[in-house]
C-alpha cells in the first residue's frame, strides 16, 4: 500500500522531521533577530538593515526556512506524492523574493550595501 501513495523509507521521515522542526526553530530565531520581519514587506520608522544571525548567511533567511520546510514535509508525512508540487511553488517564492528586495532597495537606504555583502538572497553558496 505505500508505494501506492508514495511512502518514503522510515530514515527518510525521521530526517524530514527534523529538518521540519529546524525550520520552526529556525523562524523563530529569524524573527527573534528582526522585529521588522513580516508577511508584508515595507519599510518603518526606524526600520534598519538587520546583517546579523541568519541574516549573515542569505538576505532572505525566513524564504529559505521556507523552502526547507515546504521540502521536508510530505516526507515527513509519510508521502513523496506531494513533493512534486514543489516545482509549481518556487517561482512564486522567487517572484516575491525579488520583488521585495526591489522594496528594501527603495525603502531602505543601506540595503544596497548589505546586498554587496551578502551575495545570496535564498540559498547559502549557491543563489
Amino acid at each position: 500500500m505505500g508505494a501506492l501513495v508514495g511512502g518514503v523509507p522510515l530514515w527518510l521521515e525521521i530526517v524530514a522531521k527534523v529538518l521540519a522542526l529546524a525550520g520552526y526553530l529556525a523562524t523563530m530565531w529569524v524573527i527573534h533577530v528582526n522585529r521588522f520581519a513580516a508577511r508584508t514587506i515595507c519599510g518603518e520608522q526606524g526600520q534598519k538593515v538587520i546583517s546579523s544571525g541568519p541574516y549573515r548567511l542569505v538576505r532572505r533567511p525566513l524564504y529559505f526556512v521556507a523552502l526547507v520546510m515546504w521540502i521536508a514535509t510530505a516526507p515527513a508525512l509519510g508521502s513523496s506524492v506531494a513533493l512534486p508540487l514543489l516545482a509549481l511553488l518556487i517561482p512564486v517564492l522567487v517572484f516575491r523574493l525579488l520583488n521585495e528586495e526591489n522594496v528594501l532597495r527603495w525603502e531602505l537606504p543601506d540595503y544596497d550595501e548589505y546586498c554587496q555583502k551578502r551575495r545570496f538572497r535564498l540559498i547559502p553558496y549557491l543563489w
